[in-house]
């Protein structure tokens, strides 16, 4: 049987010998290693100015950093899906974590006669890989397993320098699918906490169709800013956001930042914790109107001195 050889299209080597030489250049200039000088390029992209990952400043440039120098210790423990159960267990209770319906090392593993008509399979070592399944009868499981199998092969982290997701072991996490009256989805809190203390939170829709992002105080007042994706619309103040802003500060604990994600489907009375996050959009997640707000936001990250790394 022949086989064809397939050679990448001039455009894309024209791209990447742009981008070789963009990150030559870098290392030239900024006198850094070419895993160094490749983050300052891809986030110069993203950000529209060229960050100071040795000095930073702005919210982005302290993930950056973060990533770069600082990794904090637990991040391959406290953003595991599955692993951090445990940890969300001993710090505020069994009450607020997701039913748990299977684990699994193997797609082939996996039993839908065994699961409920509803769930979400997710890999624990990825962000974004997930399968929401909300009529079990209705899903090829040839597919689900084929789908489930690149999740598990595929590794995350390496392109974006989140070094902590390599070291997690790689599973099949299958959990309740939570609802809410009205959504595709129940929204998704997302507290960005500081020592310890929740300063904005944000809110996703439509991020399969036309993603939109709104910000907020934690008094529930609308911040005037885009981070990544438009500004999306308004929604009222959640029920229990008090109780979230204080499980999001708790859980948190005295990491200098961590995104807390939470989900609190109205009338359910309850709080669940979804996941946490030590790099937002790998540090390249743009802010508007202009730039100020980043540094803006960047205050309120006080990088302790032990883990400045240089």
């Amino acid at each position: 049987m022949g086989f064809r050889i397939r050679f990448p299209s001039r455009r894309k080597l024209l791209r990447l010998a742009r981008e070789g030489a963009r990150v030559a250049r870098t290392m030239v200039s900024s006198r850094c290693s070419p895993r160094v000088a490749a983050e300052i390029v891809r986030a110069t992209e993203k950000l529209g100015y060229v960050p100071n990952v040795r000095d930073p400043r702005s919210f982005n440039e302290k993930i950056i950093h973060r990533k770069l120098f600082a990794p904090p210790p637990d991040a391959h423990i406290l953003a595991d899906k599955f692993a951090v159960r445990d940890r969300v267990a001993a710090l505020v209770g069994e009450r607020h974590l997701i039913s748990l319906l299977a684990v699994y090392e193997s797609a082939d593993e996996i039993d839908l006669a065994r699961l409920p008509k509803a769930f979400v399979i997710k890999a624990n070592h990825a962000c974004g890989r997930n399968v929401i399944v909300t009529d079990r009868d209705a899903i090829d499981p040839d597919w689900l397993r084929r789908e489930c199998s690149a999740f598990l092969a595929a590794g995350f982290g390496e392109e974006t320098n989140e070094r902590w997701y390599r070291d997690m072991p790689r599973r099949l996490v299958v959990e309740e699918l939570l609802v809410e009256e009205g959504l595709e989805a129940p929204l998704d809190y997302k507290f960005f906490v500081f020592d310890g203390k929740p300063a904005f939170v944000q809110v996703d829709f439509d991020r399969f169709t036309a993603h939109t992002r709104s910000l907020y105080t934690p008094a529930w007042e609308r911040i005037d800013a885009s981070y990544g994706h438009p500004p999306g619309p308004d929604i009222g103040r959640p029920e229990l956001l008090d109780e979230m802003l204080a499980l999001a500060g708790r859980l948190a604990g005295d990491i200098d930042f961590v995104r807390i994600d939470l989900y609190s489907p109205a009338g359910s009375g309850r709080i669940y914790v979804g996941e946490f996050t030590f790099a937002p959009v790998a540090g390249w997640g743009r802010f508007g109107p202009t730039k100020d707000v980043d540094f803006r936001f960047g205050e309120l990250w006080r990088i302790r001195p032990s883990s400045a790394g240089r």
